[in-house]
């Protein structure tokens, strides 16, 4: 008999029309009481600064926000100066161009949306910032999708321009294959394969854009891990709480019969 709680299992198939659904990763931060890898997170940014920021922008990321995640106050303050920031107007009306600072925004590829499209053949290379916070299973898809690139099966065809990658909807992508084993120089001299790329990017991208603002003293933590002691602590209160208010007695403590030595005689 046809029950909706008897029935056969499905194949777990997305169409292609939304993408085939990304694996599940074993991310060294996904547990209760994990914590994350500053080292990953770091090379993380690598990434994007050596790859993906040639067409990408992330716009709500600040220079400030990279201190005590993964670089020092020093480090950030030098990357900073790096770039050339257009300010003004001075006291003569005019722009001018400055040193960054910890309070700018890392630097975009283009200055519009206009010259984006025009270097990418009309695509809109999308910013990153809450790339993992905008996608479902952001962490899992983004890994996913830039090692997803291969030949399209037979009997599908991919227009010119485009390239087959199954988790991007439409199976069909605008961005060409970015990642190559060594494409990123590690200054902790890890190797550079092509998935330890995409590891730490997604990872790194994940833990920046979920954690920005968040703190600050720019410390990275693991927000489940503050929850939790929170929530725990909560918890135990009232059993530690001595003198517990009037509220959380179970019942009134009524008087007890007088003691015998306490009683007077007739």
């Amino acid at each position: 008999a046809n029950s909706p709680f008897f029935s056969k299992k499905k194949k777990n198939v997305s169409p292609p029309s939304t993408g085939l659904h990304p694996p599940h990763f074993p991310w060294s931060h996904s547990g209760l009481f994990s914590a994350y890898d500053h080292q990953a997170i770091r090379r993380g940014h690598q990434v994007y600064t050596q790859v993906c920021a040639a067409c990408h922008s992330v716009s709500q990321l600040h220079y400030r926000n990279l201190v005590g995640v993964a670089y020092t106050e020093e480090e950030a303050k030098a990357m900073a100066a790096e770039a050339e920031v257009t300010d003004g107007p001075n006291d003569e009306g005019e722009m001018f161009e400055r040193p960054g600072r910890l309070s700018d925004p890392l630097p975009r590829p283009y200055s519009s949306e206009e010259a984006a499209r025009f270097a990418n053949g009309g695509a809109y290379p999308p910013d990153l910032s809450l790339i993992t916070k905008a996608r479902h299973d952001g962490q899992n898809y983004l890994m996913s999708l830039l090692l997803g690139y291969r030949e399209p099966p037979a009997g599908v065809s991919v227009r010119e321009g485009l390239y087959y990658n199954p988790y991007f909807v439409g199976g069909a992508i605008a961005m060409p294959k970015m990642l190559v084993d060594g494409g990123t120089d590690y200054d902790d001299g890890t190797p550079a394969s092509e998935a330890q790329q995409a590891k730490d990017v997604s990872f790194g991208k994940n833990v920046f854009f979920l954690f920005r603002g968040l703190d600050s003293g720019g410390k990275v933590h693991n927000f489940k891990n503050s929850l939790f002691s929170f929530s725990f602590s909560f918890s135990i209160l009232p059993c530690s709480n001595p003198n517990p208010p009037k509220h959380a007695r179970s019942r009134p403590s009524w008087p007890g019969p007088p003691s015998p030595s306490t009683t007077t005689a007739s």
